[in-house]
């Protein structure tokens, strides 16, 4: 976790954080490792997140932003921009597989826990109202 972004990374090597705190080089070329800030509501918004993060890039952390489900598996993300206006991204956010959650220092097949990992489809900038 980067404070105080409150951003969560997964199979953090010292590359990675290198590359986070620095925010060095393309944000989209760690995007699949970036989890989501832990100040949106739930998973399917951090989701929605990681998707932006690949379009706006590292300055995305600099923006207040927000988020919401609106049902039926539709998720929608507000990032205020530098110039005043606020930009709407939107896309269906789904479950897709089920993965076991390791406890630490342990094997993977003892994992007690799983998560659902989560599939974002039909993702696009909404036109400001």
């Amino acid at each position: 976790m980067v404070l105080p972004e409150a951003t969560a990374w997964a199979f953090a090597d010292l590359d990675l954080v290198s590359r986070v705190l620095w925010r060095r080089g393309a944000a989209a070329d760690v995007a699949d490792r970036y989890r989501g800030c832990a100040g949106l509501r739930g998973p399917r918004v951090q989701a929605l997140e990681r998707e932006v993060l690949r379009i706006i890039g590292w300055d995305l952390f600099d923006r207040p932003r927000a988020g919401q489900e609106l049902g039926d598996g539709l998720v929608e993300m507000q990032v205020d921009n530098p110039d005043g206006t606020t930009d709407r991204w939107r896309a269906a956010v789904t479950p897709g597989r089920i993965l076991p959650v390791p406890d630490c220092m342990h094997p993977i097949g003892e994992a007690k826990k799983s998560e659902t990992e989560w599939v974002v489809r039909d993702f696009s900038l909404v036109s400001p109202p």
